[in-house]
């Protein structure tokens, strides 16, 4: 289960650099385009992705690679098939939508709701894909309303 725990840990850390990216004094600057205010976001938080995700061959999941690109970061995991099941088992969205809360109710919220996407792909070294979501303006509306009683 370190997988989870790494996924908690990226989200506080992508939340930190959050809050220097669109701090009080960059996300007033009327000097500074909005596109590049979220191409600075994006590569912050694609950095802060790479500095804290697990790169050793023997790491259950491990980052390939988290690029930047204009307002998106894509970031690309490899899942050992030890560990491959467990996406089936914990429930996987559930893990994605919890995920995708703790992201948009941080400081990285606004920046969503201003174009900011990160794209979350895992896979398998035999190229089969076990999960592939975004975290957007959308997904953070989705997520923050109530849960529907049965």
């Amino acid at each position: 289960m370190t997988w989870i725990r790494w996924a908690i840990m990226a989200i506080i850390a992508t939340t930190a650099a959050a809050e220097i990216a669109f701090g009080p004094v960059t996300i007033s600057s009327p000097d500074m385009p909005e596109t590049e205010r979220l191409a600075a976001l994006a590569r912050i938080a694609a950095g802060v992705i790479k500095s804290a995700a697990p790169r050793e061959r023997t790491a259950h999941i491990r980052l390939v690679q988290a690029l930047p690109r204009e307002n998106v970061v894509e970031a690309e995991f490899l899942v050992d098939a030890s560990t491959a099941p467990l996406f089936e088992l914990v429930g996987l969205m559930d893990i994605r939508n919890s995920i995708v809360f703790s992201m948009c109710q941080s400081n990285l919220a606004s920046g969503f709701h201003r174009g900011l996407v990160i794209h979350s792909i895992y896979e398998t070294a035999d190229g089969k894909s076990l999960a592939d979501f975004r975290v957007d303006a959308a997904s953070c509306d989705v997520s923050s309303r109530p849960a529907r009683v049965k």
